[in-house]
């Protein structure tokens, strides 16, 4: 079942269709201006005729490609007409592979044939780019995000409608920082510019590339969200730290160990008052009577009901200040930022 529900350009048989007239022409001539039902369809991976951009090569440039829209370039840095990029301001060390399948295939008009085109980040149908300097996240339009927009740094973008990137036995990393082995003097694996590398950024996953705010506001407690902010509203970052869940799973223990102690005293001093309230209530009117009876009428009472609720309240009380402390320890321990065992993580994040 596929996961995309919009509807799309039929792509399936474009022999002829959108393509320039002198190839038009051309095709119909070697064909006796018929030509033949499957003369030129591609069936079997045969010759395919279809329209295809031609690209807008700059001097630098060596391009391999074939007839059906694939082309691998080896040039400068370059992410659009050949003026773009830090190819087109001149700069050296900004090598370049640009890999690259259908271009123009996502643009309104879709593929024109023989129409000059410059790199398309955006409408082209896939590509691989590899560049030695470039402001990758700018070129592909990424949402900023906590770890900020990456510059003149060797860079390595992939984009398609859909990307998989499969591991059969080994898993799959994803890791951020320099290489852990020895061998590199004063401080370790530089960056690509020769530099020190002395900070990292975590990774982040974006869905919908977008990491705008949102804003919570209560209607008759309805909770209705905003992007903008209104009195009372409260702030919600879309894009948050992700869970370390062993943390996690150990400050959720400790908080419901405590709630447990705490349900304990409280269960224990109502049975014992019960209890207590029981009996006295049957006898505590015959005792005074002949132990005292010169005593005012519930004096006795009063008396053995304080003792028994000091006892009782000292447990419940001892229980309390116990639960207290944990609690700021568990505050402590598991939600400050400091602490080894806080539960977000300080590197990673996602939407």
């Amino acid at each position: 079942m596929s996961i995309f529900g919009d509807s799309v350009r039929d792509t399936s048989d474009k022999t002829l269709e959108n393509l320039d007239k002198n190839t038009k022409n051309a095709s119909e001539r070697n064909t006796g201006n018929k030509p033949p039902r499957n003369q030129g369809r591609g069936f079997a991976n045969s010759k395919k005729i279809e329209p295809i951009p031609s690209f807008s090569v700059a001097d630098n440039e060596v391009v391999l490609q074939n007839d059906n829209g694939s082309r691998i370039v080896l040039g400068r840095d370059r992410n659009s007409n050949i003026a773009s990029g830090y190819g087109g301001l001149g700069h050296s060390a900004c090598a370049t592979i640009d890999l690259v399948v259908g271009p123009m295939a996502g643009s309104q008009t879709g593929a024109k044939d023989g129409l000059k085109v410059d790199p398309n980040f955006f409408t082209d149908a896939a590509r691989i780019y590899i560049s030695q300097k470039a402001d990758i996240d700018r070129y592909f339009g990424l949402a900023e995000g906590h770890a900020g927009l990456v510059e003149t740094r060797s860079s390595i973008g992939i984009k398609a409608d859909a990307v998989r990137i499969i591991s059969r036995e080994g898993g799959i990393k994803l890791v951020t920082g320099k290489a852990n082995i020895s061998g590199f003097s004063n401080g370790g694996e530089k960056n690509s510019n020769g530099g020190m590398i002395k900070v990292y950024k975590g990774i982040e996953l974006i869905g919908g590339n977008d990491t705008e705010d949102e804003y919570l506001t209560s209607f008759f407690g309805l909770n209705v969200s905003t992007s903008f902010s209104i009195p009372g509203a409260k702030r919600v970052s879309r894009l948050q730290p992700m869970v370390k869940g062993e943390n996690l799973v150990e400050c959720l223990e400790e908080v419901l160990d405590s709630l447990a102690d705490l349900n304990s005293a409280l269960l224990s001093f109502v049975r014992t008052q019960e209890i207590y309230n029981t009996a006295t209530s049957t006898n505590i009117s015959t005792i005074s009577a002949a132990f005292f009876p010169l005593a005012p009428a519930g004096v006795v009472q009063a008396g053995v009901t304080a003792t028994t609720k000091i006892t009782n309240i000292t447990n419940v009380t001892d229980v309390c200040s116990k639960l207290t402390t944990n609690l700021q320890l568990l505050k402590m321990n598991y939600l400050k930022h400091t602490s080894k065992l806080f539960i977000n993580s300080r590197d990673h994040k996602l939407t």
